[in-house]
């Protein structure tokens, strides 16, 4: 039978100990540790340490309070820069469409298009054949220049065109339920103080005065609609009743702080913003609300920032006045 021994030949009886030699391997001095004993005062001085450094409650709810206020004062702010961001978006894929239009102008003879482009209408919007809807997208003017699905098409803050509860709703996007968030300045608004020279489909670009003020693409909140009618569906829509002129619908698509689509143009407190590309192939943010709301019955008259009609001239070079300017409500 082996015993075990420890150092110097004794058998261990009590708890594990370290001998340690504080000189040399001489045997003169030793030195014993108890380890359990180490632990132990290890521990406490660790935790003594770990509870000074720890937050207590009342820290915990100040730096929670402060978080919560930061936020609060930031959300704001991002979200606004969030749709400044779409703005942008709007503004770059415009960029894009001149430079569509300028090739398709390019190539035949310098006449411009008279629509825009993008993909077919929604089948729920549509009131004839499939085949006739598939072509409707292939002759639009710019099939061949941007792919009909691009994202370019579609502007991010595109809310369609409400005209419920009395007409249908054009959404949930104007891109989804026609193909282009985007509309071409084809033709003047129904009604304008002048009578209008001519409109840009067909014409040159020597044909337009001011090319760096001459509205070519636009948003529909630029300018109003007059209201839709349901009949019985959105293949029987009407656009009068009984004679009467039905209230304009105007739009808020990016800033809006309500409802997107309104009829009652007093009542609207919101901002009418759009992004426009001019004839000469610039973008710009543009604020309609003062035109849209000063003269409701000529909302797209001239200002010092854009056109969107050039007025004819008479003999003596003055813009001829139309027949029934003024007339009815302003």
């Amino acid at each position: 039978m082996i015993r075990e021994k420890g150092i110097g030949g004794r058998k261990d009886q009590g708890p594990i100990r370290k001998q340690l030699d504080t000189s040399d391997y001489s045997g003169e001095t030793v030195k014993t540790v108890d380890l359990a004993s180490v632990r132990r005062a290890t521990s406490l001085k660790r935790g003594v340490n770990e509870s000074s450094k720890a937050f207590t409650l009342v820290e915990v709810l100040i730096v929670v309070g402060i978080i919560g206020v930061l936020a609060a004062l930031l959300l704001p702010s991002l979200s606004r820069v969030k749709r400044h961001t779409k703005m942008t978006v709007c503004l770059n894929n415009l960029r894009q469409v001149g430079i569509a239009i300028q090739m398709y102008v390019d190539d035949h003879n310098q006449i411009y298009p008279r629509g825009l482009g993008g993909h077919e209408i929604a089948k729920e919007f549509w009131c004839s054949s499939e085949l006739e809807r598939f072509m409707e997208m292939t002759n639009r003017p710019l099939f061949q220049y941007i792919a009909p699905n691009s994202e370019v098409w579609h502007c991010p803050e595109d809310k369609g065109l409400d005209f419920r509860p009395q007409g249908p709703f054009f959404g949930p996007t104007h891109y989804y339920a026609f193909g282009c968030s985007y509309k071409f300045n084809s033709s003047p608004w129904i009604h304008t103080v002048y009578e209008p020279k001519g409109k840009l489909p067909g014409n040159t670009i020597q044909w337009v005065e001011n090319p760096s003020a001459y509205i070519a693409v636009y948003e529909p909140p630029a300018r109003p609609r007059i209201k839709v009618i349901l009949v019985s569906d959105v293949c029987h829509l009407g656009g009068t009743t009984n004679g009467v002129e039905p209230p304009y619908y105007y739009f808020h698509w990016h800033f809006n702080t309500g409802a997107s689509s309104v009829d009652d143009v007093k009542k609207d407190g919101q901002k009418a913003v759009s992004p426009i590309l001019f004839v000469d192939g610039h973008g710009a943010q543009h604020d309609f609300t003062k035109a849209l709301h000063n003269k409701p019955r000529y909302p797209t008259e001239t200002t010092k920032d854009w056109i969107w009609y050039q007025p004819l001239i008479d003999t003596n070079g003055q813009p001829v006045l139309r027949a029934d300017a003024y007339g009815g409500p302003n």
